[in-house]
């Protein structure tokens, strides 16, 4: 029995097929919907739970032995981070949430707020709760650099950060020393 050919036999018919056929595959999005997230978004969350435990808050900024974090946009990482609901960092109960507004008021009461990448990178006033003690993390390109705390910074497929020192101490927010080692820091 002959196979079954799968491209037609004209050359300019099999050359346009595959063509069509590699641009819709280009234009396909490369990552899942925001409320499906790939292993990169799943590691992004993992590391801004695990940056937490090296944070040291000023006295009287978490209550209720309570560590909220926040996030806002709709993105696959804030999706992943609703999974730390419950789970115990440094002796404190994290409580995940969703912030539909983006200014102080909002994010007042968080300790960490993960602002999702945004086309052309998040500029500085896309950076709120400075003035209180909540570390901002985020993955838009040079987001410590433009006034957040931590950078989430993807390539050569791993994930690595910066952090924006002064930004953390200017509201009160101490970073452990075997953070900084690990991150490229920014003063």
């Amino acid at each position: 029995m002959r196979p079954q050919r799968v491209l037609p036999r004209h050359p300019a018919v099999r050359a346009w097929l595959l063509c069509t056929g590699l641009a819709l595959l280009l234009a396909a999005p490369v990552s899942a919907g925001a409320g499906e997230p790939t292993r990169e978004d799943r590691i992004k969350a993992a590391l801004v739970f695990k940056i937490a435990k090296f944070i040291e808050w000023p006295p009287g900024s978490i209550r209720d032995r309570t560590l909220t974090i926040c996030t806002h946009g709709d993105s696959p990482v804030a999706t992943a981070l609703a999974g730390v609901d419950g789970r115990e960092v440094r002796g404190f109960r994290a409580r995940y949430r969703r912030l539909e507004a983006l200014d102080d008021d909002a994010a007042r009461g968080s300790q960490v707020l993960y602002l999702s990448r945004v086309p052309g990178g998040a500029p500085r006033s896309q950076v709120p709760a400075v003035g209180h003690a909540t570390l901002t993390v985020g993955d838009a390109e040079r987001f410590a650099a433009r006034g957040g705390m931590v950078g989430l910074v993807s390539g050569e497929n791993r994930v690595t950060f910066e952090i924006n020192l002064r930004a953390a101490r200017a509201v009160g927010i101490d970073i452990a020393a075997p953070l900084l080692e690990l991150a490229n820091v920014l003063e």
